[in-house]
């Protein structure tokens, strides 16, 4: 979304907030620059956090993988966090 855009997607808050949909620019989705931006996230750009018990919520693959993709997929998500 664009910093114009955020006054009327204040609207929606109440729906897109639980679900994690509403744009923030602590998370990099509001922005001028719409076209880098979503190259950016097309490219694997993501954002995780963790809740208050310091548990990371995250998927690091889908149920068609085969093994060796997943374990990638987790080494890297684990070295992401190690380094932040």
């Amino acid at each position: 979304a664009t910093p114009d855009m955020m006054p009327k997607l204040a609207k929606l808050g109440r729906v897109l907030g639980p679900k994690g949909l509403m744009p923030s620019p602590k998370s990099g989705t509001v922005s001028t620059t719409l076209t880098a931006t979503l190259s950016e996230f097309k490219k694997g750009k993501f954002e995780y956090k963790a809740d208050k018990t310091g548990v990371v919520h995250v998927s690091f693959g889908k149920s068609d993988f085969d093994e060796n993709k997943l374990s990638e997929n987790l080494e890297a998500l684990y070295q992401s966090i190690e380094q932040n």
